[in-house]
């Protein structure tokens, strides 16, 4: 490898054919050209306002780049692996270049101004496996990018401010294009096309629009507690396609405009593929109530399937949607997370309710355990069976045996009928060489306002080094109820070393209440909690 600190090109030509890899500190070019066949890294910032980069080789920007003026990419490949900041007036691509805006990476967007063809043999290409997201800009003008430049997105496309341009030559094979304040623009007839992933959140996308197997839904997540109106429009475009493998999501809160999704089409609807209509925000119709989810200039096709507990009449110029009741499913609590728990060390089991809070008898196809640290989990009782009536419960108890030190994960998926599936239940908990006791810390019942005798917590050291404690604090949802007395612990010696930590009660209120110990220390699988309970009378 051949380094080199700052490089700075103002004219002339900088030729690098070694065969070697090349690395610069930092690149700051305001005109002339770089060139050639080697791999250059800038392992700094790439400050870019004008001149060339051409050749076959490839420019590596491993900490981002700040591009204005009028640059020039000739045939070369240009990789960014951080935040690419754009507020020029035109980035010209020429002569089949290509420029990658990798995974974790982000093309900030900060212009009404184009990534524009400028011409040459091979047509230039821009892949987005990051975050593309345009976030200044005014309604009257669009930045992003032009005409007959290839745009191939895997990653996120954000439409944060004014209009978005996305050429001609838009596909999105995974990721997401989403709409958060901007409106999004083609050129031309050719659609904004969605071979996978989703196309989300309301406002206007002038253009045509083909969905061959991804989801698209007005709500810019769904199912989620926003709705909105998402319309697809334009002198000779305006159309909407979606194919046998594409999703149309609806989300209703209620029967007026604003609280139900809607999708306007100013051309033809071709339909095909699967519409889902998902209740959200606790939202529960009367049977048989209608909602009106679509409209468009003419239609053809229909959906083959149409879920869940919904019927879905196509009329001349519209959609109507009318609501038969289905089923609808909670986790309780919402995530499970352990606490600390010694190393290969089963815990006590924790109790999963899963709930069918819907009007149709809830059909479970599958309940599974999954995720990076599945082998570390496991569900000892399940007693969901393959159907739920409607308002009944049934549930699982998991158990947590971690298997190494530090935070460890995984996740309990169920596939039903119900609006959202498949539905996942997040599981955490972290390996320790700690142990807190007792576990729990039960304090019993105590009168409102006055302060229990103090229990002792007691943390043993059952590795071989020793622990140094940093802090030790409450939290939880009734944290002012618990109060630490004294703290004794500032050291826990290896190999069966202990300290005590004392606490007490005074509930605020009658009923059950509810904290957490939480000690921060050198230990792998810091913090250590111990959960802590009460009941006031």
């Amino acid at each position: 490898m051949t380094a080199t600190g700052p490089l700075t090109i103002t004219s002339g030509t900088l030729n690098f054919s070694t065969g070697k890899k090349i690395s610069a500190t930092t690149l700051t070019q305001s005109a002339g050209t770089l060139t050639g066949t080697d791999t250059v890294t800038i392992t700094g910032v790439l400050t870019w306002s004008g001149g060339t980069e051409s050749g076959t080789g490839v420019t590596d920007a491993n900490d981002g780049m700040t591009i204005s003026g009028e640059p020039f990419l000739d045939t070369r490949t240009l990789n960014n692996k951080k935040t690419a900041t754009w507020t020029g007036i035109e980035f010209l691509m020429l002569n089949g270049s290509i420029f990658n805006n990798l995974t974790g990476a982000i093309w900030n967007h900060e212009a009404d101004s184009q990534i524009a063809f400028d011409g040459g043999t091979g047509t230039p290409t821009f892949n987005n496996a990051g975050t593309f997201e345009k976030t200044l800009g005014t309604a009257s003008n669009g930045g992003g990018v032009g005409s007959s430049i290839v745009f191939k997105n895997s990653g996120t496309v954000i439409a944060k401010s004014g209009i978005l341009l996305l050429g001609s030559a838009y596909t999105q094979t995974k990721g997401s294009t989403l709409l958060e304040g901007g409106t999004i623009s083609m050129s031309g007839t050719s659609p904004l096309g969605e071979e996978a992933g989703s196309v989300l959140g309301s406002g206007t996308i002038t253009g045509n629009v083909t969905n061959t197997a991804g989801v698209l839904s007005p709500s810019l997540s769904s199912p989620k507690v926003t709705t909105g109106t998402l319309a697809i429009s334009g002198s000779g475009a305006g159309n909407f396609t979606q194919g046998s493998g594409g999703t149309l999501v609806f989300d209703i809160a209620g029967t007026t405009a604003g609280k139900l999704d809607a999708l306007n089409v100013s051309g033809s609807a071709s339909l095909a593929g699967t519409a889902v209509l998902c209740l959200i925000n606790g939202y529960k119709p009367s049977l048989g109530t209608m909602f009106p989810v679509m409209s468009y200039a003419s239609e053809s096709g229909t959906f083959s399937s149409v879920q869940f507990g919904w019927s879905l009449s196509l009329g001349a110029t519209s959609a109507v949607a009318t609501y038969n009741g289905a089923p609808s499913d909670t986790f309780s609590p919402a995530t499970l997370a352990f606490p600390s728990q010694l190393l290969s060390t089963p815990s006590a089991p924790i109790t999963e309710t899963f709930t069918n809070a819907g009007q149709a008898v809830l059909t479970i196809s599958s309940i599974t355990l999954g995720g990076t640290n599945s082998t570390d989990f496991s569900i000892t009782s399940n007693n969901c069976g393959t159907s739920l009536a409607i308002g009944a419960k049934c549930m699982m108890t998991v158990t947590f045996t971690p298997s190494a030190l530090g935070k460890r994960s995984a996740t309990i998926t169920v596939i039903d009928d119900a609006c959202g599936s498949p539905h996942v239940l997040a599981l955490t908990g972290s390996g320790t060489e700690i142990t807190m006791s007792p576990s729990p810390v039960n304090f019993g019942t105590q009168t409102v306002g006055t302060t229990s005798a103090a229990m002792m917590v007691t943390l043993t050291n059952h590795g071989t080094t020793a622990v140094t404690v940093k802090a030790a604090t409450i939290t939880g949802t009734d944290k002012g109820d618990f109060k630490i007395q004294s703290n004794g612990c500032t050291s826990i010696a290896a190999s069966g070393g202990t300290c005590t930590i004392s606490v007490t009660f005074t509930p605020a209120k009658s009923g059950s209440r509810t904290g957490t110990l939480s000690v921060t220390d050198s230990d792998k699988g810091s913090p250590q909690t111990d959960a802590l309970e009460g009941t006031g009378s």
